[in-house]
């Protein structure tokens, strides 16, 4: 079998390069300010992005020594275009989906000494900030001109046993419609869109538009983890493809019909965060080309060597959800997808000699099938990944079988590294 070791090493090599350049760009352009009120302005360690903050790496110039800050002792940073408030905070620690729900009597709170809260929203007197907890839940606070800190918004959901009936009754303590009528009663219709604002990203952020608009403020410009839902990824990677071929390819390797070839891949990767960024989940679009050639050999006693030729491209576009798993101690994700595999070109080739009295007769039999039949065939992929800052790596297994003269099913095992836009 020969794995193409050239394109290998160089498929390796930009790897290589992608991961060292990655610990460069990390760095963003950004502010700290200390407890005791001093800013200092440099660049920021931007690693995790939104997703998990514990401590703040900063430094102020390239060629400085790094310093890490624990949040405890700052009051506010930025990154880039987001800004952040520290403070300490309380959140609703109570199960939110409907298999976990509690009682009312066993609801509790949590605290946390030292939060990084996004801001979200800055307006003249309001302005609203966004944290997650270990379990991804997200967790919102509102900030007035005249207060120190934000005050929580809360909300929970709870389990009420029914003595009688089979089904427990679901309820909802939006509690924090009760915080925000408060705090917008300078805009007459605030009321009527409150009640109907969701617990999310998006519900807020359109009220606090709403909002800033009925009392003629102008807002500072949505951040970019609002108004950016849609993420670009160009991806690189190395697969493994076994190609198990059908009984029309007259391929037997002395009872396997099976090869593994190395093959690169590179395409694009689309992500529409469904609740903004921080939440982590999206809708993904993929297309991944591929290609890949072996060559085989089959002696058969001392008359008959039977070779084999195979070359194949294709491309697979794939539609399906991205789920952020687990956020510390590090973000991991589960991708699920379907789609389809589309064979651009494939070439089949099956060639026996024979020899007779020590003379070669050529190509006694020859099977050649050639073309891009089996173009549209389903496939399935599932992936396990992380991110550090920008850059995604993820493990994936994708399955398709091929239809027609070029007759296959592909089970192809990828490492892919891709960098977000």
């Amino acid at each position: 079998m020969n794995a193409q070791p050239t394109q290998l090493l160089c498929l390796l090599i930009g790897l290589l390069t992608t991961t060292t350049a990655t610990a460069q760009r990390n760095w963003q352009t950004g502010t700290i300010t200390t407890t005791n009120g001093q800013q200092r302005s440099g660049e920021i360690n931007d690693k995790f992005g939104v997703r998990d903050i514990a401590i703040v790496r900063f430094r102020p110039s390239k060629s400085a020594p790094a310093r890490e800050y624990a949040l405890k002792e700052l009051s506010a940073f930025s990154i880039a275009d987001r800004n952040y408030i520290v403070q300490p905070i309380v959140y609703n620690a109570t199960p939110r989906r409907d298999v976990d729900l509690v009682s009312r009597a066993s609801a509790k709170q949590n605290t946390v000494d030292a939060a990084a809260l996004l801001e979200l929203q800055r307006g003249n007197d309001l302005s609203l900030y966004q944290w997650s907890d270990d379990k991804g839940r997200d967790h919102f606070y509102l900030r007035t001109a005249a207060a120190p800190q934000a005050q929580y918004l809360p909300y929970a959901r709870y389990k009420i046993v029914h003595p009688t009936k089979k089904q427990d009754r679901i309820v909802e303590d939006p509690a924090y419609r009760a915080v925000l009528l408060d705090a917008m009663q300078a805009c007459d219709d605030a009321s009527g869109r409150i009640v109907g604002t969701q617990y999310t990203t998006v519900g807020l952020n359109r009220l606090f538009e709403f909002y800033y608009a009925c009392t003629d403020q102008q807002p500072e410009e949505d951040k970019e983890i609002i108004t950016r839902p849609l993420k670009f990824t160009p991806t690189v990677g190395i697969s493994q493809v076994h190609h198990r071929f059908g009984e029309l390819a007259r391929i037997d390797f002395e009872g396997d019909d099976e090869i593994r070839p190395f093959a690169p891949l590179i395409g694009v990767q689309l992500n529409y965060f469904l609740l903004g960024e921080a939440a982590g989940h999206t809708l993904r679009f993929s297309a991944l080309y591929s290609q890949y050639g072996w060559d085989g050999q089959r002696v058969i006693g001392t008359t008959t060597t039977n070779t084999y030729t195979h070359r194949q491209r294709m491309v697979q576009c794939l539609a399906g959800v991205r789920v952020l798993a687990v956020r510390r101690p590090f973000p991991l994700f589960i991708d699920g997808s379907l789609g389809i595999n589309a064979s651009l070109s494939f070439t089949n080739v099956w060639n026996q000699v024979r020899t007779l009295n020590g003379e070669p007769i050529v190509d006694v039999n020859r099977f050649m099938y050639t073309g891009t039949q089996g173009a549209s065939t389903g496939t399935a992929e599932v992936g396990l990944g992380t991110y550090f800052g920008p850059v995604e790596v993820a493990v994936r297994w994708l399955r398709a079988p091929i239809r027609g003269k070029a007759a296959a099913t592909l089970n192809t095992y990828a490492l892919t590294v891709g960098y977000q836009l």
